[in-house]
């Protein structure tokens, strides 16, 4: 048992279990939240390690300061060194620019240039990635979408991996896509997620495999604590394996192709469940909320009362 004052290692397990559920961007408040809960300090190492986490399977999007441009993705696959401090280092693979982000503010505090890496399917590599930056600017608005007083941003990164084992001469591509959105006048924040990974063997008639995930995550927070999760994982072959470009379409195509899938299947979803809309409170026909914490109002009653008829000495 931990002495006064100091951090009891029983705590650990309880607050991992709290950083891990955080709502999409919420996670600096959940662990300044937990902070008080302990009653104690607790380690930034634990706390570094635990908001890390979250942030990369969050896929977090972070700007770049200068003298960098754009964004970054908060990702295992960019991550140099060790997650369990309070700050961590990634790479963007477009440039090698490498940025190093603190975990409970979920902000980029410093980035340097760097050189990208070159592999075997460096040019694949390349023209995927600009095919997928011009679908993110067509798909994913960074300023926040269509809806008033929304705020987020997106990001899409290609990763190349090592050659495959087998001395085949097959190759990995990891593409990952985040986009996050939140409004704090409508109480929601969301996140969508899409993770591929394609190998294949560059300049050869044989078919590439692509396999990943999309998934959907929402938190609604007007007096209530709704959380909504919808994943799917899928798969496809890629025929175009010879030219860089014909591949990057190819590949653009066919993820455009399940996220809208994916997306046209949430939509229905909850068009007809209609109970998520009964989650909602439904304004009168005044277009005033109504108080719903009647200690509240009994108190102001009572104060009222006893204003109108003090009580006599």
């Amino acid at each position: 048992m931990a002495a006064q004052g100091e951090f009891d290692s029983k705590w650990e397990s309880i607050l991992e279990g709290l950083v891990a559920k955080s709502p999409p961007g919420q996670v600096s408040n959940v662990a300044g939240l937990c902070r008080q809960l302990a009653r104690a300090p607790v380690p930034d190492d634990l706390i570094g390690r635990l908001c890390a986490e979250h942030n990369e399977q969050h896929l977090r999007v972070v700007r770049l300061p200068s003298p960098a441009s754009g964004s970054g993705i908060v990702v295992d696959v960019a991550r140099k060194g060790r997650r369990n401090v309070k700050t961590t280092k990634y790479v963007d693979p477009r440039s090698g620019t490498e940025f190093v982000v603190d975990q409970e503010s979920g902000e980029c505090t410093q980035a340097t240039a760097g050189q990208a890496d070159a592999g075997a399917a460096t040019a694949f590599r390349c023209e995927l990635q600009a095919a997928l930056d011009a679908y993110l600017r067509g798909h994913f608005p960074d300023a926040g979408g269509v809806h008033a007083g929304c705020s987020g941003q997106a990001a899409v990164s290609v990763f190349e991996g090592d050659s495959t084992a087998g001395g085949d001469g097959k190759v990995e591509l990891r593409v990952v896509l985040s986009c996050q959105r939140e409004r704090p006048q409508g109480r929601w924040v969301g996140s969508w997620i899409s993770q591929w990974r394609i190998v294949f063997t560059p300049g050869q008639p044989d078919s590439g495999a692509m396999t990943g995930v999309v998934e959907l995550r929402t938190h609604y927070a007007e007096d209530c604590n709704v959380h909504a999760r919808h994943k799917e994982v899928r798969k496809a072959k890629i025929k175009e394996t010879v030219d860089p470009a014909k591949f990057a379409q190819e590949v653009r195509d066919t993820l455009q192709d399940m996220e809208d899938e994916h997306h046209g299947a949430v939509e229905d979803f909850s068009a007809n469940a209609g109970g998520l809309k009964s989650l909602r409170r439904v304004l009168p026909l005044t277009k005033e909320r109504f108080d719903w914490r009647p200690l509240r109002l009994k108190l102001m009653r009572d104060m009222r009362e006893n204003a109108e008829h003090p009580a006599e000495n």
